[in-house]
C-alpha cells in the first residue's frame, strides 16, 4: 500500500500486467459507490503498476476487495 485515507487507497500491484488492472478498474466502475479509479503504469523495468479507487461510501479497501 502506498497512500491511504477515509475516502481513497492507493495500492502498488507486484508482478502482474495491464491486462488485469484494467479488468479490476472496470469492475471498480462499475461499483456505485466508487467515484473514480485509476491504475499507473510507470517505467516497465523500474516500478510496479499502481491502482487508485476513491469512493464516496464506504471503505476504499472493501470496494477493492469487492472487485477481485
Amino acid at each position: 500500500m502506498i497512500s491511504k485515507d477515509k475516502q481513497s487507497i492507493e495500492v502498488e500491484v507486484v508482478r502482474e500486467n495491464e491486462t488485469l488492472l484494467t479488468i479490476l478498474r472496470n469492475k471498480l466502475l462499475k461499483d456505485p459507490k466508487v467515484v473514480f479509479s485509476t491504475y499507473v503504469l510507470g517505467h516497465p523495468l523500474l516500478e510496479n503498476p499502481r491502482i487508485f479507487v476513491k469512493v464516496k461510501a464506504g471503505k476504499p479497501q472493501t470496494a477493492l476487495k469487492r472487485a477481485s
